[in-house]
């Protein structure tokens, strides 16, 4: 009797724990696997929007896409970009929540310039970009560097300086995001076994490597991906 209790009991946790998680699952069918699923069987086919057939071609999208220079050279620098954002933006992002999670001086000031390229809209960012990069003495960068005799190259049109700039311009913009993700995890770091480890005699390098790097990978880990996702598209 006791047993056949203890197997009710354990069905209806399992059944409670399903009805938990079923309207988060039924969400991700139908808003995320369903779409991943029909975009892949779409892309084996050829349809014909204006009579509104379609062939089954199996992987023949796919080889022309590789054959078009192109697409080679977009994803070529699709990589480069985010091999530059993703790594910056992790760095500074940590570091500034580090130095504001410290409650050091002026630290609401800092808080608010961070994140306001994130509430700013896009397109006014990239305008106000477009306007502060231009060639010549034109632009303000430029017009800036002149005054020390430096002469500023044209940075959204030459080889080697574009990709910088974009790169540079994207990291500002979303830099205030995962400043504020970080600063959530700093603030909730156990306060004791840092302290402890202070008593202990670590120094500021060990302590971040050994102590509060390890309780912030969880949070830069899902930083990292997030971040790729985002540089990627």
């Amino acid at each position: 009797m006791r047993i056949e209790t203890l197997k009710a009991s354990h069905r209806r946790e399992a059944v409670i724990g399903w009805a938990f998680i079923a309207p988060q699952m039924a969400g991700f069918i139908i808003f995320v696997l369903f779409p991943l699923v029909s975009v892949f069987l779409y892309s084996m086919q050829e349809k014909n929007l204006l009579f509104g057939t379609s062939l089954f071609i199996g992987l023949e999208n796919f080889r022309l896409l590789a054959q078009d220079p192109l697409f080679t050279k977009s994803l070529v620098n699709t990589l480069i970009f985010s091999a530059g954002v993703v790594p910056l933006n992790l760095v500074f992002s940590l570091l500034l929540a580090l130095y504001l999670g410290g409650g050091r001086t002026g630290t609401r000031f800092v808080r608010g310039i961070i994140f306001l390229p994130v509430v700013t809209s896009g397109v006014a960012w990239a305008i106000v970009w477009k306007y502060l990069l231009q060639g010549g003495d034109a632009g303000p960068v430029n017009a800036f560097l002149s005054l020390f005799g430096i002469t500023g190259p044209n940075w959204l049109f030459e080889k080697g300086w574009a990709m910088g700039s974009v790169i540079v311009t994207r990291v500002m913009k979303n830099l205030g995001m995962n400043v504020l993700i970080f600063m959530g995890a700093v603030l909730n770091m156990p306060g004791d076994v840092i302290e402890a480890a202070r008593i202990d005699g670590a120094k500021r390098f060990t302590l971040f490597f050994k102590i509060k790097l390890p309780l912030l990978m969880p949070t830069v880990m899902m930083v990292t991906i997030v971040t790729i996702i985002g540089s990627m598209r």
